[in-house]
């Protein structure tokens, strides 16, 4: 976010806009680099006394019809923050917590439509800004992942039940305890010494494997969410929203990123497959909820 403002600052000073003033996101870019800026904090804080292990089981993933590489089909919901808080807080949630329930329900229909053998857990990757918890000023990545679910298997859910998985998932795993074991765990592969001296490129080729083959069958969709963007008052005027985009997933499923600015909430998916049913049970959702959604797409 850091180089998206201060590339957008600088775009509009040059097109004469001198009064769009630095702070927040946007950096100075005349100013010296402050040296914390580059600290590894995964290094930092990551010393539990132990490493939890990492989720293994193997969730629901969407079947779809894989579009050529390159292809990244984009489907964009615009709302009203307010309205989206009110319906949020009418289930006792954030807004977070609110939509990642939705995203876990119109997965869970597309699998029970689904012809299958067997029901699996369905799951969400969901990325946390680690900055909550632990100080640092480093603009290099600095999250983990967290995998809020529901298990079809246990039973049949309500979509009240999944919202309230949800928040209880939340409240128990957004801590600074557990997110440490998490940091602890990722930080070992790098600590191992036979690893620090792979070339980079055979690195790159194996987490791109690992990734593939197994990460990413830990979690049916990925979902993050950006919060609501502050810029500086002067750049408010040229401002109309953010669009947020993940990035183009390996494997048929799709990813969704959300942002807010001012009193526009924006919910951005992008897929690499042609079906659209879950984006299309989700806003369903949203629309059956009250929430009046503007949906654009590149399709």
């Amino acid at each position: 976010m850091c180089v998206l403002q201060t590339l957008t600052a600088t775009y509009l000073r040059l097109k004469g806009h001198t009064e769009i003033e630095n702070g927040g996101f946007v950096l100075d870019i005349l100013e010296t680099p402050d040296p914390v800026e580059l600290e590894d904090a995964y290094m930092k804080y990551a010393n539990a006394k132990v490493c939890p292990p990492r989720p293994g089981e193997k969730t629901y993933r969407v079947r779809g019809t894989k579009e050529p590489f390159y292809t990244l089909n984009i489907i964009d919901g615009i709302m009203s923050v307010a309205e989206v808080m009110k319906v949020a807080k009418s289930y006792n949630a954030t807004i977070t917590e609110y939509l990642n329930a939705v995203l876990l329900y119109a997965l869970m229909q597309k699998q029970e439509s689904e012809w299958h053998l067997k029901l699996r857990p369905v799951k969400i990757a969901m990325p946390v800004n680690l900055r909550r918890f632990f100080p640092s000023k480093t603009l290099r990545n600095f999250i983990t992942m967290i995998y809020p679910g529901i298990d079809p298997r246990l039973g049949e859910y309500t979509f009240e039940e999944i919202v309230t998985q949800v928040h209880n998932y939340m409240r128990y795993y957004l801590n600074e305890k557990l997110l440490r074991g998490d940091i602890t765990t990722n930080a070992e592969t790098q600590r191992n010494p036979f690893i620090r001296v792979v070339p980079l490129f055979i690195k790159d080729l194996v987490v791109r494997q690992f990734y593939t083959k197994i990460q990413d069958k830990n979690s049916s969709a990925g979902l993050t969410n950006m919060g609501a963007l502050k810029v500086p008052e002067t750049m408010k005027p040229y401002i109309e929203r953010f669009d947020i985009y993940m990035g183009q997933p390996f494997s048929t499923r799709t990813n969704c990123a959300i942002a807010s600015f001012e009193d526009i909430l924006t919910i951005n998916f992008a897929s690499s497959i042609a079906e659209t049913d879950v984006e299309r049970l989700f806003f369903r959702k949203l629309v059956q909820d009250g929430i009046h959604v503007k949906i654009e797409s590149n399709r």
